[in-house]
């Protein structure tokens, strides 16, 4: 997955180069073409993010429709500050053979703590192999949706203004 979406990323940046170097052979002014340049340059990382936000989407949704669905309970969090409090939930659930598990989530929450406070009980999904790779639904797929709306209104708009200074 990762591999392709470098590869659209190159041929993204490839064509809007070429279409700009066509722009200048056919009488284009320079100063457009670079404010072009460096707005598609704005652009990769969000478009990284924007792709890093659909494979965490296809991920959660791998996890949901091959793994097990079973009720949890949220035993504690870990706290942790990067740019903002993100807590990670510590879950515990049992799984299809009545075996107990406890384990950490591996991504954090900020705005959705008051609903997944210590106690409460969760749906979540696991693989039955990998019991430690579980997604509290629907909140994960909140999360990468959430990113990939970020990460688009981000980069649309640099993708954008490249192509109206292309234009102009």
């Amino acid at each position: 997955m990762k591999i392709v979406i470098r590869i659209v990323i190159a041929c993204y940046i490839v064509i809007l180069t070429v279409f700009q170097g066509l722009y200048i052979y056919y009488g284009g002014k320079p100063t457009l073409f670079w404010g072009s340049v460096f707005l598609e340059i704005l652009s990769v990382p969000a478009l990284l993010g924007s792709g890093a936000g659909i494979s965490h989407f296809l991920s959660v949704r791998c996890i949901v429709k091959n793994g097990i669905s079973t009720k949890a309970v949220i035993k504690d969090h870990h706290a942790e500050w990067y740019k903002t409090k993100n807590y990670f939930p510590i879950i515990q659930f049992l799984d299809t053979s009545k075996i107990s598990h406890k384990y950490q989530s591996k991504f954090g929450m900020t705005i959705l703590l008051r609903k997944y406070r210590k106690g409460s009980k969760v749906k979540i999904s696991y693989l039955e192999n990998e019991p430690w790779e579980f997604v509290i639904v629907p909140a994960y797929y909140y999360r990468s949706i959430m990113e990939m709306i970020m990460f688009t209104f981000l980069g649309l708009p640099a993708v954008i203004g490249s192509f109206i200074l292309v234009k102009c």
